[in-house]
């Protein structure tokens, strides 16, 4: 027994060794470099859109009642695929049919599709001649069928369609009468626009979208109708994006639709124009012509979150464009919206919202205004204290940015929420960005205390709260940081504000004795209990109004300038429903 025992042991420590061997040192370095960040993204695009194509395969083939594809006696045909080609090539347009059906059943099998020999056995140019057989809408239909499984593919699979000459001829198949046939042919069009932003531009250079718009135009079928939006969601789709002046006919069509009621069309159409908006503001415009402001609004309030997270997007990047988009979307009441994602569980949402609300800071007063009256102020403060560390980034963000473009009323008013705490624990934050919007931020608290408190004839009660939760010492550190304007920024903030702090000896002084003389306290961002809503009233006597502050406070930032930051927070994105080839 001792002997089995010992070499068990043997046994496990030979297997540690060689993973410690394997992941170590150069081993470990040569591991690592196999695949270049690039390499990697590709890749993730290239397993979704596969993931994508099979559970959008999956669900039109349970609607159409297909039989079982991966049946043994389907399998054992892969090997008979040269008769198969004999078949097609019939001129009996029944054996052309079953060989046909075959064909289409076979490259629908999940694991071990046999496309790449379908295309080496030269079957390709033969289902084209098929599918231009319009005196056969069936055998079309099954050609076309047997076309788009074969665009499920890899991207050389797509390469080699195109390249045959199929994109053209499913295009002119669009106008067919026949809603079933439509339907497959927009079906293999939105799997070759969705594998590549080149295979995408290179069917918008065909010139689908006015066939495609008329498609939904006369909405034949509601089936119909949700495979059109499903493809004119894919054309918007893909970065980098194609060029406005391809989509810009789509907008009016997406903005009609916005109003549908069926769900996949307007999950759909709701990423359609969050892809559009996602851009210059020539793009906003377009699309708040049609007046779809409180349509996106309401949707923000629907429980699913296939629609909810779209809308939310859209409505983020009509809020980077001008000063009177963001007006008309608060006008929209977009705020009582936000306020209330702001409460939900889901970290995603809170984030992105969190983005949204800091480009409608980054606006005019006015907007400042709205967002203390609305209550948001104080619940961006509770984020930044408890909320996960990407979300409190982007709260500080919008906090940050009310401070910069705010008037010296809407400062205090935001001062006396309680904002100096989070911002100075906002200090410990390891990026260089974040550091040098809350030193701005600080900065003009600052300012404004020392001519709000001298005009008093008392001390800046303001500098002594950033005192008092440990501020001189996070600035005292900053004066060595590697980003110089960060640097020299801590040295002026102390200098002007702190001057006495600055004959303190910080070196020879523990944390523990800086911390009992300066009265430094500790906040756990999980316990900390919630600032609570206040009311703000705008008729309260402040400082004297100076204007308020166009931009950041002064200074350049040594890497982003304080404003509207174009995107949803980084993260993985959240996109459509997964389906088949939605990309």
């Amino acid at each position: 027994k001792n002997k089995q025992k010992k070499k068990h042991i043997k046994q496990k420590q030979n297997k540690k060794m060689e993973s410690d061997k394997i992941f170590s040192g150069q081993e470990r370095k040569n591991v690592k470099s196999t695949l270049t960040t690039e390499e990697i993204t590709q890749k993730r695009k290239l397993t979704q859109n596969k993931l994508r194509k099979r559970r959008r395969f999956d669900k039109l083939r349970k609607k159409r009642k297909e039989e079982n594809i991966d049946d043994p006696n389907l399998l054992r045909k892969i090997h008979s695929l040269p008769n198969l080609k004999n078949g097609l090539l019939s001129n009996d347009d029944k054996v052309k049919f079953e060989n046909t059906v075959q064909l289409r059943q076979i490259l629908a099998i999940e694991n071990g599709s046999p496309i790449q020999e379908v295309i080496d056995l030269g079957i390709i140019p033969i289902l084209i001649g098929i599918l231009q057989r319009k005196d056969n809408a069936i055998l079309q239909f099954e050609a076309c069928w047997a076309i788009t499984n074969i665009a499920t593919g890899e991207s050389e699979h797509i390469e080699v369609l195109i390249a045959q000459g199929v994109v053209p001829i499913l295009i002119d198949i669009m106008g067919s009468s026949q809603p079933f046939l439509v339907e497959q042919c927009i079906w293999a069009l939105g799997n070759i626009i969705g594998d590549s932003y080149n295979s995408r531009n290179y069917v918008l250079n065909e010139g689908i979208m006015h066939p495609l718009l008329r498609v939904i135009a006369e909405n034949s079928t509601l089936q119909v109708l949700r495979c059109a939006t499903w493809a004119l969601s894919n054309l918007c789709r893909t970065k980098p994006q194609p060029e406005f002046i391809h989509l810009k006919p789509a907008v009016e069509t997406l903005c009609n639709l916005v109003k549908s009621e069926d769900h996949e069309v307007l999950a759909d159409v709701l990423w359609a124009l969050n892809y559009i908006s996602d851009g210059d503001d020539e793009r906003v415009d377009e699309i708040m012509i049609y007046k779809i402001d409180r349509r996106l609004v309401e949707l923000l309030y629907n429980p699913m979150r296939d629609l909810q997270v779209p809308a939310l997007r859209t409505i983020g990047n009509i809020l980077t464009a001008s000063p009177a988009h963001v007006t008309k979307m608060i006008d929209s009441c977009v705020l009582a919206g936000f306020r209330n994602l702001l409460e939900t569980e889901t970290a995603s949402i809170v984030k992105e919202t969190c983005w949204a609300l800091s480009n409608v800071c980054a606006g005019t007063c006015y907007h400042i205004e709205q967002m203390l009256q609305s209550g948001i102020i104080p619940i961006l403060i509770n984020i930044m204290y408890s909320g996960e560390p990407h979300v409190r980034r982007e709260a500080c963000w919008a906090v940050c940015n009310a401070l910069a473009n705010g008037k010296e009323n809407h400062i205090e008013a935001i001062v006396r929420l309680g904002c100096i705490t989070p911002l100075v624990n906002m200090l410990t934050v390891k990026e260089s960005i974040i550091t040098a919007i809350v030193i701005s931020a600080i900065e003009s608290i600052l300012r404004l205390g020392r001519n709000y408190f001298s005009s008093k004839g008392s001390v800046n009660e303001w500098a002594k709260q950033v005192e008092g939760v440990g501020g001189l010492r996070y600035l005292f550190d900053l004066q060595s940081h590697s980003n110089v304007v960060i640097a020299k920024r801590s040295a002026h903030i102390l200098k002007t504000y702190f001057p006495d702090a600055l004959d303190m000896d910080s070196d020879d002084d523990s944390d523990e004795d800086y911390q009992q003389n300066h009265h430094v306290e500790h906040h756990d961002f999980n316990n900390h209990t919630k600032v609570a809503p206040v009311h703000y009233n705008f008729n309260q006597q402040g400082p004297p109004p100076q204007g308020h502050r166009q931009g950041p406070p002064q200074g350049p930032l040594p890497i982003h300038h304080q404003g509207h930051h174009q995107g949803p927070p980084q993260g993985p994105p959240q996109g459509p429903p997964q389906g088949p080839s939605q990309w």
